[in-house]
């Protein structure tokens, strides 16, 4: 799986925070990604900080062969945001297996 890392207006410590909390992450999304071509999976993370809410907007773009998953997901920490984005997105990447499946 190739993966993308986008910033906006985060500072040095927080891009650093959200790329080793995402290296973490991965492995839940890879786990379900195994019947795919390695190069054939990209995985777009975004990270946005909004200085007038102090909060951040995790969003995660998942291409696949079969179809195209997003989740987005706002919260007032870095992780807190990313984990509930990761666990959307891994819910859609169930439900959108078992329908593969189901053909």
């Amino acid at each position: 799986m190739q993966v993308n890392i986008v910033t906006k207006k985060l500072n040095d410590q927080d891009k650093k925070q959200f790329t080793d909390y995402l290296e973490k992450k991965l492995s839940r999304i890879s786990k379900l990604t195994t019947n795919f071509a390695e190069d054939a999976i990209l995985l777009t993370a975004t990270i946005e900080y909004f200085e007038k809410h102090d909060a951040y907007r995790a969003n995660l773009r998942l291409e696949m062969p079969s179809n195209t998953l997003v989740a987005e997901e706002s919260a007032h920490a870095i992780t807190k945001g990313l984990d509930d984005a990761t666990d959307r997105l891994v819910a859609q990447l169930k439900d959108h297996l078992q329908k593969l499946r189901g053909r």
